[in-house]
């Protein structure tokens, strides 16, 4: 094709999209924290009602969906990774250098509970009021059965001992999908799993090398971890990891699925990203002025969400619906899939532009035609993207 009308197709496809992204991306939108300070992590218990944690141990609570935010003593000045909230009453942040703090009337006081580990803790997470997890530096894992009165080293943690002492393991992310049953993941690809409470952990081979960030199961079988570079595995739980890769080269830190196949990522650069079907394809929902990072995301509800992040970022989605309708307007198939000499689109619209990069962003093909060569791309995984009246949709493929 000309290149000409190769360029004037780009330039119709931006200028009419900036009307449907504007509504698309408009959905998320950012509220007024009251702060500066970098957020570490979010929980609601329904729609309206949530608390974020972050640097120098602040603590926000809203209960009218973010409209406004109150700050509240949380018993400790070192810095908040985590917090996890069973009910409108009970809640739990860790951080710095082991530390707890536990609220059992909404955080209108917080307590200090001891946590048995010098060790800086990443995440927390309770099955209810009474059965609970914390893990973080040197592959520590603590839990406790009765909400934190008491906490005790697992002894899966540290490749057994779950001191921690002389492990350079780092666990970033943990969810209790049951009262005894657990996953954890984090540094160098480590995922793990118990099913009596953390008396044992099983590791799994994920055969990734890079950091496991977040993970999150929406159901005991089907789970989610986020990583580097825009890298998703999909898992089972029982030792089968699938990439699904999301459409951006930049880290991810955070991931959250409301079903088993629709699920949303942030991450670096202010990357927001969302999946209608388990990961095969992506699209975007970044807003144009948040460029700082994205450090979590949660969904009290499959329609209402918050993300928090640096510089005390604060997001909300008010309808994630509204953004399903618009993103399954366009949809495409591409077989074969994994391809070596050539691939054919089958798509809903006529006349796209479809666009081949590669994990970091770079386009290495740009064809008209559904049908085309891609014999001269290196092995690898790339992104597919296709573009057509206004609208885009993306694809992962493997190049044998």
């Amino acid at each position: 094709m000309d290149q000409k009308l190769i360029m004037k197709k780009i330039l119709l496809t931006f200028c009419t999209g900036l009307i449907l992204n504007f509504s698309l991306n408009a959905q998320w939108t950012q509220l007024n924290s009251g702060t500066t300070r970098d957020l570490n992590s979010v929980s609601f218990v329904n729609e309206s009602t949530g608390w974020v944690c972050g640097k120098d141990g602040i603590i926000k609570q809203t209960s009218d969906g973010g409209a406004t935010w109150s700050l509240q003593t949380a018993a400790t000045t070192k810095t908040l990774n985590a917090i996890l909230f069973t009910d409108a009453s009970n809640g739990w942040a860790v951080g710095k250098d082991g530390v707890i703090v536990h609220t059992t009337n909404g955080g209108t006081t917080w307590v200090t509970q001891i946590s048995n580990t010098p060790f800086d803790l990443y995440a927390v997470h309770f099955f209810d009021a009474q059965s609970g997890m914390a893990a973080g530096v040197s592959g520590v894992i603590i839990k406790t059965v009765n909400g934190g009165a008491n906490w005790t080293i697992s002894a899966g943690g540290n490749g057994g001992s779950g001191s921690g002492s002389g492990n350079d393991l780092e666990i970033l992310d943990l969810q209790m999908v049951s009262a005894t049953e657990a996953f954890v993941c984090g540094k160098d690809g480590f995922f793990a799993k118990t099913i009596n409470a953390g008396t044992t952990w099983t590791t799994q081979n994920t055969a990734v090398p890079d950091d496991f960030e977040a993970l999150h199961f929406p159901s005991a079988g089907t789970g989610y971890l986020a990583y580097k570079d825009g890298k998703v595995k999909k898992t089972d739980g029982n030792g089968t990891f699938t990439s699904v890769y999301a459409a951006t080269s930049k880290d991810l830190k955070g991931v959250w699925f409301v079903s088993n196949t629709r699920g949303w990522v942030v991450g670096k650069e202010g990357r927001i990203l969302l999946t209608n079907d388990g990961g095969l394809s992506w699209s975007s929902h970044n807003i144009a002025a948040i460029t700082s990072e994205l450090t979590d995301v949660t969904f009290p509800s499959p329609n209402v969400g918050y993300i928090v992040g640096e510089d005390g970022k604060i997001l909300k989605l008010s309808n994630g619906n509204v953004a399903s309708v618009t993103e399954n307007e366009l949809t495409f198939s591409l077989f074969p899939n994994p391809a070596l000499d050539f691939i054919t689109i089958q798509t809903n619209t006529a006349n796209p532009l479809i666009t081949i990069t590669d994990l970091s962003g770079k386009i290495v093909i740009e064809r008209s035609s559904k049908h085309f060569s891609i014999s001269e791309l290196q092995a690898g995984t790339y992104f597919i993207q296709v573009f057509a009246a206004g609208m885009t949709s993306t694809q992962q493929f493997i190049k044998q």
